[in-house]
């Protein structure tokens, strides 16, 4: 089965950035709210999750399987403004697609656009994210900045 075939192989066919535990816990420990927003659908990222560590890291997860219209309408962005009570302006979407750049103007949110990995740099530099990231130092060199604020 999928699924089966999916979290055998996981582990050979994906992996986490270096730092970016760091990046999780410094977030979290800093009581901002983490939510996800991802076209894959709600097994998948259970397994993903799960596979590389970061199953506790996230208080809502709003997979393709929690939404009518997938990325780029901004949908699962305002399933999480909603949960949470936020206001538009108190949030920051993190992406690496184009998919990921449009959903967040589309909420009105701004959008960290993390590249290091990204099969379509190009594409997501030409929709002009409010922030951009080359690699995880800078990000994380950001993040620490940002929660000191």
């Amino acid at each position: 089965d999928y699924y089966n075939f999916y979290s055998e192989q996981h582990n050979i066919l994906a992996n986490t950035f270096q730092g970016m535990d760091e990046i999780l816990d410094s977030i979290k420990s800093s009581n901002k709210n983490l939510a996800i927003f991802t076209g894959k659908g709600r097994e998948s990222t259970r397994i993903t999750l799960e596979k590389i560590g970061y199953e506790n890291y996230f208080g809502l997860i709003v997979s393709g399987d929690d939404v009518e219209n997938h990325k780029p309408a901004p949908d699962g962005i305002l399933k999480i403004l909603d949960h949470y009570k936020l206001k538009n302006d108190e949030v920051l979407m993190i992406g690496d697609s184009q998919h990921d750049v449009e959903a967040s103007k589309s909420a009105n949110v701004k959008i960290a656009s993390v590249i290091w990995d990204s099969y379509a740099k190009d594409e997501v530099l030409k929709m002009n994210p409010d922030y951009v990231f080359h690699d995880i130092t800078d990000f994380k060199i950001f993040i620490d900045d940002s929660l000191k604020n």
